[in-house]
């Protein structure tokens, strides 16, 4: 195969300019039926696809979605920008991905970038910030949030996201049912909403049946696989004065409280029961075999894509909240308690 053909190669050939040939290509007014006829003969000839985004910033209007959200390297983030960049293609839209690394400077910076190239659209998992809400607020790009509210900040754009209190309540649920008498929360950070909406479900099973929260069994980490095996070592310290019932952030904190509990020695869930949350590919593994709650990840970008594209065919289109029901998934990390 030869070398890649530019739109300057085309309209050098055909004797017309760059600005024909991308309005032939996008069916635009400004050029005459004989020339457009002529270049779109060409291309399909010699087989001529123009780069999406070269072709947008032509024109004016990208045919390309940004998604922007935290961690790329976390499994349950990279099943999200999978499911919705392929739903997107199918729809005629690429996807470009920003990965914000929790950082909300970068976000807010993401988000200008995005609205000052004219991106068709943005799709975004997002802290809760003012700052974030003021950028979105002062956009007319079409905005999907996926597993995030801004409700906070005034924003009432479209939105899908999980029943993260359900969520939180039914994991917390399952350890009162297994009879544990103390259980222990290790949460995300506060500017989540879906970490605290899911805590506050936790909250609200732990009152309903009456079990005490105690200070020593709420931590707060940044929910990453590190952090939870580092977690494990310095909380089975002290395990005999520590709740052996435990609920987990996210699955990969909880993959990585597991791995610290078993290089010291500490059975799971013999020891201690761990339930978390997302339903990652690697939670189904048997050496895991981790008790979690299901986001549907599949269905949650699908929603988020319809979405787009509602807004994209209909500028005028009514705002959504599509909200998920969550499922719990009983595997091997969790069991009836026993002293």
């Amino acid at each position: 195969m030869g070398k890649k053909i530019t739109i300057s190669e085309v309209a050098t050939e055909l004797g017309v300019s760059k600005s024909a040939v991308s309005r032939a290509m996008n069916n635009s007014p400004g050029v005459s039926e004989p020339v457009k006829n002529r270049i779109l003969k060409y291309i399909s000839e010699i087989g001529y696809r123009p780069n999406a985004i070269a072709r947008g910033l032509s024109v004016g209007n990208m045919e390309v979605v940004a998604l922007i959200l935290s961690d790329i390297r976390n499994p349950f983030y990279a099943d999200l920008a999978f499911f919705i960049q392929r739903k997107l293609s199918e729809n005629g839209y690429m996807l470009v991905i920003f990965n914000s690394e929790n950082n909300v400077k970068k976000e807010v910076e993401f988000i200008k970038h995005v609205i000052a190239a004219n991106f068709a659209g943005l799709i975004l998992l997002t802290a809760r910030n003012q700052a974030i809400s003021d950028e979105l607020k002062s956009s007319n790009m079409p905005i999907v949030l996926v597993n995030r509210m801004l409700d906070a900040f005034d924003y009432q754009g479209d939105s899908v996201i999980l029943d993260n209190f359900k969520a939180g309540y039914i994991a917390t649920m399952h350890l009162i049912e297994y009879e544990f008498p103390r259980i222990a929360y290790i949460k995300g950070q506060n500017e989540s909403s879906a970490s605290i909406q899911r805590y506050e479900g936790y909250k609200q099973a732990m009152n309903n049946y009456k079990i005490p929260i105690q200070d020593e069994n709420i931590l707060e980490t940044d929910l990453k696989m590190g952090t939870g095996y580092e977690l494990a070592k310095e909380y089975i310290k002290n395990l005999d004065h520590r709740a052996k019932g435990i609920v987990i952030g996210n699955d990969l904190t909880a993959i990585g409280f597991i791995e610290g509990c078993r290089e010291s020695g500490i059975k799971v869930p013999e020891d201690i029961s761990v339930v978390s949350f997302d339903n990652i590919s690697f939670a189904s593994l048997y050496d895991i075999g981790l008790t979690t709650v299901d986001q549907h990840v599949e269905e949650m970008s699908e929603q988020a894509v319809r979405l787009m594209l509602k807004q994209l065919n209909d500028k005028n289109s009514k705002p959504e909240r599509v909200i998920l029901d969550p499922k719990l998934i009983i595997r091997k990390t969790t069991k009836r308690y026993s002293e």
